[in-house]
């Protein structure tokens, strides 16, 4: 009888005869013939993707705006997790909004049950994250005012579904009340490839996908050269833009404001600080207790280096849409999405798209119907920013709407204002990933104290503002008032989180997380500083 070969000895075998097996077909072949299949694959996919690109600058809109924000639906009393099924469950609150919209969105499970995951209309989206958080996008447009009138109507449809379910809709960073190894998915296949995937990559996967929740705003570009030049500065202003909206002040379920409001010995605060990986994101407040910034920034610092933070090269020079391409194509591809003739997906794992999409080439043609494969891809990188057919910008917590109007006109002020891109671009000629990377730890570290690109963050924060408002229409200026207090008032959302979890501690009472007290600091300062601070 003669011995078993291993399938390792058998492939080392097969390679020194110049022969290789496709992983994923079991296909054989010449290592030549695959070399081939692969580089052909790679010229095809690529010119897919720039051409993908290249209809950013050719669409009618020009100066356009998205806008995605993403909500935790909780209990209304405790802030517990509300599920994806059951009786008021996430779905059941889209199934009572479901007429006002014109479409659906349904994803079957491998036993062919149907759910409710989506509903459009147009100019919104309603779509659900792994966990049931919901996200609503909204554009393109070209005003401020028109998010806002979109996403009131949003909440007079969905407000009077959650109130009598008990329910509430909340804006904030990480889930309040729950760990993210008790949230489940939402029966949806492509996120439990991610899920399957990403445990391999980082420790806190799970946190990204099923307690994180976020704000994201996207802008048009004009040309490639804007595209890229837009790209570099919003990754490079990514900390600061994370810093001002850092709306997180729980973690796994527990509150990670100051050490007195979530823990009666310091032993016990240190255990829940070494949570989130290491002291490094502690800094201290005005009383000189612990702080914990930046939670939901450290968790995609622990995700998947291959596809978070910075864009690959993005800094460096002669970046354009063939190189972006390129790193899109050499990275772990995870799935590959239905076939062009109905095929299932497949899950490929660590494989490059490249090495993918060459196995399955009778699947998936790049001469035929190239943007639906194009676009599947660009959406499993979650860089800071990241190009489609427009700029999206990654780095804010989800945000209550005032704060979020805010930040839409924070990036519309700086992006869609030529001079202030090219001072921020001059400026920052020689900085690196690695300094972005620094960035992000001296703010979660030191807050408002810290320096940053050999600048006091206040400076930076305090230059964005007014090159905001310099570059914002005068009737969209007020939006900016929020964030404008902020940082005179040097706080974040984060601060009053904690300010209101110490007293809810020591009144031995309960704090409900929605919104905080925002507003009414808000007005306070806005009334303490009119006269002595001008307005921007």
């Amino acid at each position: 009888m003669s011995p078993r070969v291993s399938q390792e000895a058998m492939n080392s075998m097969l390679k020194n005869a110049g022969v290789v097996v496709e992983p994923l077909t079991g296909a054989i072949m010449s290592a030549e013939a695959k070399a081939k299949r692969e580089s052909q694959a790679r010229l095809l996919w690529q010119e897919a993707i720039v051409a993908y690109l290249r209809k950013g600058y050719e669409l009618p809109c020009g100066a356009c705006l998205g806008f995605e924000l993403e909500h935790f639906i909780v209990k209304k009393d405790t802030n517990e997790l509300v599920s994806f099924t059951g009786e008021c469950g996430v779905e059941d609150v889209l199934a009572s909004i479901q007429s006002y919209y014109e479409d659906s969105i349904f994803e079957c499970d491998d036993a062919g049950d149907e759910y409710l995951v989506g509903l459009i209309r147009d100019k919104s989206v309603i779509t659900l994250e792994p966990g049931a958080q919901i996200e609503i996008s909204i554009g393109p447009v070209t005003e401020i005012t028109k998010i806002e009138q979109i996403y009131q109507q949003f909440l007079d449809e969905i407000n009077p579904v959650l109130e009598q379910k008990g329910l509430m809709l909340l804006t904030i960073g990480c889930h309040p009340t729950a760990k993210a190894s008790d949230i489940p998915l939402i029966p949806k296949k492509r996120y439990y490839y991610m899920d399957k995937y990403f445990t391999s990559t980082g420790k806190y996967a799970k946190n990204m996908m099923r307690a994180s929740t976020s704000c994201q705003v996207s802008v048009d570009f004009s040309s490639e050269a804007d595209a890229i030049l837009k790209l570099r500065v919003s990754s490079i202003l990514a900390p600061l833009l994370a810093f001002i909206t850092d709306n997180s002040p729980c973690f796994e379920g527990e509150a990670i404001g100051s050490r007195s409001a979530i823990s009666k010995t310091n032993d016990d605060a240190s255990a829940l600080a070494t949570k989130i990986d290491d002291a490094s994101v502690l800094t201290k407040t005005t009383n000189d207790e612990a702080l914990m910034r930046m939670a939901r920034t450290k968790i995609w610092s622990n995700v998947d280096k291959c596809r978070a933070m910075t864009a690959p090269h993005a800094l460096n020079d002669n970046y354009g849409f063939y190189q972006y391409a390129a790193d899109i194509l050499d990275a772990p591809a995870i799935f590959l999405p239905t076939g062009d003739n109905g095929e299932p997906m497949v899950y490929v794992g660590n494989l490059s798209f490249v090495q993918a999409l060459a196995a399955y080439k009778d699947r998936y043609n790049p001469n035929t119907n190239p943007e639906r494969i194009v676009e599947h891809m660009l959406s499993l990188f979650f860089y800071d920013a990241r190009l489609k057919n427009y700029v999206e910008i990654r780095p804010a917590d989800s945000l209550p709407l005032t704060y979020a109007l805010a930040y839409v006109a924070l990036i519309k002020g700086i992006f869609y204002q030529r001079q202030a891109l090219m001072d921020f671009a001059n400026t920052f000629l020689n900085i690196s990933a690695d300094d972005i990377v620094l960035a992000k730890e001296a703010l979660a570290k030191d807050g408002f104290k810290t320096i940053i690109y050999n600048r006091p963050a206040t400076d930076w924060l305090e230059e964005m503002l007014e090159f905001a408002n310099n570059g914002l229409p005068e009737q969209e200026r007020h939006f900016l008032e929020p964030l404008a207090i902020l940082v005179r008032e040097r706080k974040t959302l984060l601060d009053f989180a904690v300010a209101d979890f110490a007293a809810a501690d020591q009144a031995h009472s309960q704090f409900a997380i929605a919104d905080f007290a925002v507003a009414d600091f808000a007005v306070a300062a806005q009334k303490q500083t009119q006269d002595e601070t001008p307005s921007l």
